[in-house]
């Protein structure tokens, strides 16, 4: 059952933009402003498999190994984010 975690600093460090502040910088500062707004509209998408990542975890934790249930999230963070390109590439 999900509890209030004690320090919840560890889970919301992963969240801090420092990918997104870099590339959106670049984008930014090379390309025009519909561009940068197309790359930040796209960037909001990238929850969705940040969100599968972490119902994967959070549902394998007690059932695998630390160590695999860790795995089986990334594998399944990479299965959404191939989807999301592709979906995207199609539209």
């Amino acid at each position: 059952m999900w509890r209030w975690p004690r320090s919840p600093i560890a889970g919301l460090v992963p969240l801090f933009p420092t990918s997104a502040l870099i590339s959106h910088y670049i984008v930014g500062s090379q390309r025009t402003v519909p561009e940068l707004e197309e790359t930040v509209g796209f960037s909001m998408f990238s929850l969705i498999p940040y969100l599968v990542y972490l119902v994967a975890v959070y549902y394998l934790a007690d059932r695998l190994r630390l160590e695999r249930s860790l795995l089986m999230g990334t594998l399944f963070w990479t299965a959404a984010a191939a989807i999301l390109v592709l979906v995207r590439n199609r539209l």
